[in-house]
């Protein structure tokens, strides 16, 4: 996107002077006829307001102080609250100050005096033009940016669901568990993961990366990924897969782009991983005795480097408890130790599930694993007791952390139900016998998940509400604090320029005052 300057410069002449159009198109007759210059002329500000409006291709306003039914002052007022990308120069009696600073305080460019000195008056509208297209030039840029802004992150949304982002990742798969996570360093980029189950009893798991960073790695991240995942599925060893991959690869990669990869396959049945290595990180054990094991050899080489390449499988044995770590950049160590710190929790707790990726309306569907986790972990006795905690939306501009039982039921929480049911009949006396259909045991297996996913549902919406209820305050806070600091960034530049304007005002007074002592 770029700004067209190749038309004349328009400039809207606002003056009740009626000999002064006459002036300016004898003084600019060849810049006019050469299309340097295009005036258009109004008599007063309120017509200047209008030409304004009908006409959105001004450049620079010429404006007289003094005029009927609009002044220049109440123009520059009126035009300030446009947002116009135009510049206004303001005409001015010789030496009144006054009205020169305030026509500067209400957003005026610059000024000429009269009687209106032409030369000069064509080296302002110069320097005026370059203004203009400097801050049109800014605009438009930024316009620009923002639309690629807007097409990366969309681009974000749609590279991060294609990775698995779902956990538990197979619930109905105690054997094991597994959990991936992906942080662009920009926008888009070229780390993958991926994991699917090759047959009953062997599951894939792939982590990559792709050199450099942008749109070009995360396209040819995406293409990896799927041609991988193609190949794995047909039950070929890790090697063989690997293999596969470079060879279709190689004649579609340009020149310097290259793909590190490492390509498990798990027996569930006896925790052996074979795996291939192409070039990439080693991955780490983490043994259930707290041992830490680097897995080294066998090491390929990266995807893309050469046609073809016999990559050599390796071998990991994993045992009930053990961690198989995996990463594509940073420090090891300290990922492992996030790692832990998160797999524990900050007081030692292990955390046995993480659910993200809700979308941001979620229906009850969304959150059914969550409770059904919940309730199935209860049930079975692997907790004892179930607390959520979430924030309670309390108003626009207070929310409540808050933690509250969710297994087993809440005594307080079942009389509250139980009251609220029967209400008045209670207070009467009445008696009541229940029957139970087709027993008391199976209406509570049904009612006790439904009941359970709706607290967890409420708590999410309050969750929700309370997020976006914070962020509305911390925007507004923030659009204030930048008017705030735009109206004092702008005093502080309308006091320099008035600085300036001054010397220059003085300097000139000085000079004619010099002119006079001489003639004398």
């Amino acid at each position: 996107m770029s700004l067209d300057t190749s038309g004349p410069i328009r400039i809207l002449v606002v003056d009740d002077e009626p000999d002064l159009e006459l002036l300016i198109r004898q003084k600019f007759r060849r810049e006019i006829r050469d299309r340097e210059l295009d005036f258009r002329f109004a008599p007063d500000g309120l017509e200047a307001l209008e030409k304004v409006n009908s006409d959105g291709g001004l450049d620079i306003i010429l404006s007289d102080i003094n005029m009927p039914r609009m002044d220049g002052l109440t123009l520059l007022s009126r035009l300030a609250d446009m947002e116009l990308t135009l510049k206004t120069v303001i005409v001015s009696a010789y030496g009144d100050m006054e009205n020169i600073r305030t026509a500067m305080n209400r957003g005026a460019f610059d000024f000429v005096t009269k009687p209106i000195n032409f030369e000069d008056l064509r080296k302002t509208v110069d320097k005026t033009w370059k203004e203009v297209c400097l801050i049109r030039s800014a605009e438009d840029s930024r316009k620009h940016l923002a639309l690629l802004q807007r097409e990366l992150d969309i681009a974000n949304r749609i590279q991060l669901s294609t990775l698995p982002s779902n956990f538990p990742a197979f619930p109905d798969r105690s054997e094991f568990d597994l959990y991936a996570t992906m942080i662009p360093a920009q926008e888009v980029g070229g780390d993958f993961y991926d994991f699917f189950m090759i047959d009953e009893e062997q599951l894939g798991f792939v982590v990559g990366d792709v050199s450099g960073k942008g749109v070009g790695a995360a396209m040819f991240m995406a293409i990896t990924k799927t041609l991988l995942k193609a190949t794995a599925v047909q039950g070929n060893p890790a090697q063989t897969c690997v293999r596969h991959v470079n060879k279709v690869l190689y004649p579609e990669s340009v020149r310097g782009l290259f793909v590190t990869a490492f390509y498990g396959i798990l027996d569930i049945e006896t925790g052996v991983v074979n795996y291939c290595n192409a070039g990439h990180n080693h991955p780490y054990v983490l043994r259930s005795n707290g041992e830490v094991e680097l897995v080294e050899p066998p090491k390929g080489l990266a995807l893309c480097l050469t046609d073809d390449f016999h990559y050599k499988a390796g071998q990991i044995n994993l045992t009930k408890g053990d961690t198989l770590f995996m990463y594509t950049d940073g420090e090891p160590k300290d990922l492992i130790k996030d790692y832990l710190d998160w797999i524990l929790g900050p007081d030692g707790q292990k955390i046995v599930a993480e659910f993200s990726g809700l979308p941001a309306a979620p229906t009850t569907m969304d959150i059914a694993a969550i409770s059904r986790t919940a309730v199935e972990d209860f049930r079975e006795e692997r907790v004892d007791s179930v607390f959520i905690a979430y924030t309670d939306f309390i108003n626009t501009l207070s929310q409540k952390a808050t933690v509250r039982p969710l297994l087993p039921f809440n005594a307080a929480i079942s009389g509250n139900v139980a009251e609220a049911s029967v209400g008045s009949l209670a207070t009467k006396g009445a008696r009541f016998e229940y029957i139970y259909e087709p027993s008391a045991e199976e209406i509570l297996d049904a009612l006790i998940p439904r009941f359970t996913e709706l607290q967890v549902y409420q708590a999410i919406l309050e969750s929700l509400a309370s997020e976006h209820s914070a962020r509305m305050v911390a925007m507004r806070n923030a659009t204030d604090s930048a008017k705030s600091l735009i109206e004092t960034l702008t005093l502080v530049r309308n006091k320099a320029r008035q600085a300036a304007i001054t010397g220059e005002l003085l300097d000139i007074a000085g000079g004619a005052e010099a002119l006079k002592q001489v003639s004398a």
